[in-house]
């Protein structure tokens, strides 16, 4: 994973939470660990990797780029034109989870401009969640005077990691932090959805391209089961509606029933999605992501 933030210490802080929380609904399931995926609870034992449940904004971008799948700057035009401001905590988290996912993707892709965009936007949120006590003075120009060096960019992306990790271990609003990852969770779906249609109506779609969209989407609903019922134990009016719309999403996945095999390891082999199935996650997960953005829950 080279120098993009440290993946492993954010998985394993995850897993620190939901053995805290006694999630029980974590799956003991192997996604494809051939040499043609990524797999994101590198380095953990086989028991901390067993409750990993939650999402990463590094495992959407790279299931992405492994795929073969092409970067498309549109998907992605939304919310790097929109505002940063937003006026309530609860959205200031869900799209700072959301922009993650963003600069995750553009820097994998080596789109460097954009990933400086959405660095700023992550470094605004951050400040205006309380996470950092200030924000980098010139930021902008520092990193456009910078974008030939990666090593800029990726220095910063270093600081923000620790300074969620620190923040965590020191704050007492564990809420907005699953807030933080239910974002990374909407935006990574939408991506994924989004992807598979275009991909579809191109005539693009390979038989692994599919294959790796189809897997990812099952991840994504065992991830739902887990997000919904951490944001529930808090039992926090203010998020009640946030969780309401993601029940909407949930009941879809639970009517869909996404039936799969496991090999002799455990690994999941094959899932069974139909497409009209894929397209109405992606109808779902486009609203909601948009709503997010836009403040409309």
């Amino acid at each position: 994973m080279n120098k993009l933030f440290n993946v492993n210490n954010l998985v394993f802080l995850i897993v620190l939470l939901l053995i805290a929380y006694g999630c029980k609904n974590a799956k003991n399931i192997n996604f494809d660990e051939s040499s043609e995926s990524t797999d994101a609870s590198n380095g953990l034992s086989a028991n901390e990797a067993m409750v990993y449940s939650l999402p990463s904004p590094y495992q959407v971008s790279s299931l992405i780029k492994i795929a073969g799948i092409d970067y498309e700057k549109n998907i992605i035009e939304m919310p790097m034109k929109h505002s940063n401001l937003y006026s309530s905590p609860e959205y200031k988290s869900l799209n700072l989870g959301a922009s993650l996912v963003d600069l995750y993707y553009t820097t994998i892709f080596e789109e460097y401009p954009t990933s400086a965009v959405f660095l700023q936007r992550v470094d605004e949120l951050m400040y205006e969640s309380g996470m950092k006590s200030v924000k980098f003075s010139k930021f902008a120009n520092r990193i456009e005077n910078n974008l030939d060096n990666k090593d800029s960019l990726y220095h910063y992306i270093g600081l923000y990691q620790q300074q969620f990790e620190d923040y965590y271990s020191v704050s007492d609003e564990k809420q907005k932090t699953f807030l933080i990852v239910s974002g990374v969770y909407i935006e990574g779906l939408y991506l994924l959805s989004e992807m598979y249609q275009n991909s579809f109506y191109t005539k693009s779609l390979t038989p692994f391209m599919e294959k790796s969209l189809n897997t990812s989407i099952l991840q994504q609903a065992i991830f739902l089961d887990n997000l919904i019922e951490l944001l529930e134990s808090f039992n926090d009016p203010k998020i009640e509606p946030f969780v309401l719309r993601f029940k909407t999403l949930q009941n879809l996945f639970t009517t869909i029933n996404i039936e799969y095999s496991l090999g002799k390891k455990n690994e999941i082999q094959q899932v069974k999605l139909l497409k009209k199935h894929m397209f109405q996650i992606h109808e779902i997960a486009k609203v909601l992501r948009e709503d997010i953005i836009l403040e409309r829950i």
